[in-house]
């Protein structure tokens, strides 16, 4: 049985585009917060090594696929985190604020017991590194 999709409520101001950060007059934005934990590890085979991205300090990045075909990077944070429900629904809620065409968007997240991964636009050329000034 699937549980109830959650909605994590944000605020991003009207008018904003990508590019734009300023927090006038909020309105609201709702994430799908509904993915499950099952889905996004079909999705990312299981996290195999193969799909493997990155390793940050809060966790591993690893592509994935949807069932609808879109291409998507899961960020897998470290189940060392200390970091509760609320706190997680709370980083959510800031990272949906922001927009800028240098940043990539959330798509969403899924919190299934101790395990907490965040769903992301998928950026390709393997890195979003910028190249070091000489």
């Amino acid at each position: 049985m699937t549980p109830p999709q959650e909605r994590i409520v944000a605020h991003r101001p009207p008018n904003s585009s990508p590019g734009s950060e300023h927090p006038s007059t909020p309105q609201q934005l709702t994430i799908q917060a509904g993915f499950s934990y099952e889905e996004l590890a079909v999705a990312t085979n299981f996290f195999s090594d193969a799909d493997f991205l990155g390793e940050g300090g809060f966790g591993c990045v690893y592509k994935g696929i949807l069932r609808n075909g879109q291409e998507v990077a899961v960020k897998q944070l470290k189940p060392d985190s200390r970091q509760g429900d609320h706190e997680f629904q709370v980083e959510v809620q800031i990272i949906s604020r922001l927009h800028h065409k240098h940043l990539v968007s959330l798509k969403g997240c899924c919190i299934s017991g101790a395990k907490r991964l965040l769903v992301f636009e998928y950026v390709p050329n393997n890195t979003l590194r910028v190249p070091s000034a000489r």
